[in-house]
């Protein structure tokens, strides 16, 4: 019977230590507030509220959801209420386009400038029909030029719509001298070597250029040779 007794007394004593402990249900709300307590957790929190915890997290901005510390606030939103802001990014400003110009230097040819962009937007110029350089080459003449006329054959770039032959007179410091073009895609061409056109020496070289679309898309490698005297 005292044991009975003793039982009974000890439930009674511990009936209200355990209505204090256990939290009261409480309400979220976009103006609800909690103080983190020690060894509080994010779940638990949003079971006393009836909430989620991706709520609180967005709420309060946590970037890591096991971290949180004893007299935080949080917010306690209900689930839905959180309406998270739309980020517009910046709208980006090219540079203004400023050309930089480079030289392509080829042996025997003058120096070729090409503008390439720096930056900013560009004007696409119209594409260059396909030319196929694989095979383009001089083939005659080979061993001298005249010194009146000289015929100068080469190999086809097919899809060029013509070709310039161009001269440079070597015992006159390699200059261009005379540049002779083909009225079509024609793959000779006769041209003055003469003393006239030339100009005096005997050390010449020339090369053929393929052009499409009024550029220049391939050239052929120069052909170094002597003039004939007379």
């Amino acid at each position: 019977m005292r044991r009975i007794l003793i039982i009974v007394l000890a439930v009674a004593l511990a009936l209200p230590l355990m209505a204090v402990a256990a939290p009261t249900a409480q309400t979220c709300g976009p103006d609800v507030t909690h103080v983190v307590q020690r060894g509080e957790n994010l779940f638990r929190i949003s079971l006393r509220y009836g909430t989620s915890m991706g709520a609180i997290i967005a709420a309060n901005g946590i970037a890591n959801p096991n971290v949180i510390y004893a007299g935080q606030v949080l917010r306690i939103p209900c689930p839905g209420a959180v309406v998270l802001p739309v980020v517009t990014p910046p709208a980006s400003v090219l540079p203004s386009y400023v050309p930089t110009p480079i030289f392509i230097n080829v042996p025997g040819v003058p120096p070729v400038q090409v503008v390439i962009p720096s930056g900013g937007s560009v004007t696409v110029p119209p594409p260059v029909p396909l030319v196929n350089c694989f095979g383009f080459r001089p083939t005659s003449p080979l061993d001298g030029m005249s010194n009146s006329s000289t015929t100068f054959y080469w190999d086809a770039a097919p899809g060029a719509e013509y070709y310039r032959v161009n001269v440079f007179n070597l015992d006159r410091g390699g200059g261009l001298v005379a540049s002779y073009v083909t009225p079509g895609p024609f793959t000779r061409l006769s041209g003055d070597t003469g003393i006239g056109a030339l100009g005096e020496g005997f050390r010449f070289s020339w090369n053929v250029q393929a052009i499409a679309n009024g550029r220049v898309v391939c050239a052929t490698a120069p052909i170094v040779q002597w003039r004939a005297a007379s």
